[in-house]
């Protein structure tokens, strides 16, 4: 059941991406050059909802749910985060933004996923010390109820914050970062490994294997979905990039891949897993990489305006 929801949430995750403001660079840079924080508050609605969302699996279906381990807050979390944010920022697009983009239409993200891909295959599986997604050898434990209940009540306030808002401005982006966050909360819970950037990697390691197909299929379902509702809703575009352009996009996404091993997890694993998982080490990664995000952007800015 688990491996047949999470292909079916993954498309609905991606159809919302589509339509949400999801990206974590582009909701910094609104922040940073238009002082404008709604898009990254609409992040944490996004992330209220799948803690929501991932509790009650947890409480409902305990046999069924992996939750993420609370791994130490070291080195290796901190570089992870600031390099994945240096590779955002040059990528102009996270993890779910580039997902986001290459559905719409462009053609430049192609090319982060190629990065990506390089990363993974340089790095020996040997020295990995664990998947992007799921932290298969880490995770042989589920938090006690008590404890879930204290994160249903951490994340409601942002989920309310998330109705109230859509409620008050009929927004159609705020209702699809509730269902970023819902679809995302469902998939983790199901799958924490579905990422298409565990499937890059256990292809890259070991090939297709017929036990992982539905797993494999979710990463090509959340695509799916961006396409199909960014075709519905009259935003795909075709677009090829130039060199400097796809060359930006292949260097952050190795940079991006090369931090999520560190951490580990990218920017999807972070708001979708690890802080709804109510993890330390995710939440100080997720800080850290949208910090930098925003330093190198105001550093940018101040060199091209001097202000």
């Amino acid at each position: 059941m688990a491996d047949l929801a999470t292909p079916m949430a993954a498309f609905v995750l991606g159809a919302a991406l589509a339509r949400a403001n999801s990206c974590t660079v582009a909701s910094a840079r609104r922040l940073v050059v238009d002082g404008r924080p709604d898009w990254l508050l609409g992040l944490w609605i996004a992330i209220g909802w799948a803690g929501l969302t991932m509790a009650g699996f947890s409480l409902a279906l305990p046999q069924v749910v992996v939750l993420p381990a609370q791994l130490q807050v070291g080195w290796p979390v901190i570089l992870g985060a600031m390099i994945m944010g240096l590779g955002a920022t040059m990528n102009k697009g996270c993890f779910l933004g580039s997902v986001a983009g290459l559905g719409r239409g462009d053609l430049a993200y192609l090319f982060t996923l190629v990065g990506i891909a390089l990363a993974l295959a340089v790095v020996p599986a040997s020295s990995q010390p664990v998947p992007i997604g799921a932290i298969e050898d880490k995770t042989e434990f589920h938090r006690s109820s008590s404890v879930l209940i204290i994160g249903v009540v951490l994340f409601a306030p942002l989920a309310v914050l998330g109705i109230w808002r859509w409620w008050r401005l009929r927004q159609q982006p705020v209702l699809a970062l509730i269902l970023v966050g819902v679809a995302g909360g469902t998939v983790y819970a199901c799958n924490p490994d579905w990422s298409y950037t565990s499937g890059l990697r256990r292809v890259i390691v070991s090939g297709i294997e017929a036990n992982t197909v539905l797993v494999e299929g979710a990463a090509i379902a959340v695509v799916a979905g961006v396409v199909t509702s960014a075709i519905a809703g009259g935003s795909f575009r075709l677009r090829q990039p130039g060199f400097r352009t796809a060359a930006l996009h292949l260097v952050g996404g190795m940079l991006m891949a090369t931090g999520a091993l560190l951490v580990p997890g990218g920017n999807d694993t972070l708001m979708l897993w690890a802080i709804p998982g109510m993890t330390l080490y995710g939440l100080v990664a997720y800080v850290i990489m949208v910090g930098t995000i925003m330093v190198l952007l105001a550093a940018h800015r101040h060199l091209r305006t001097g202000r």
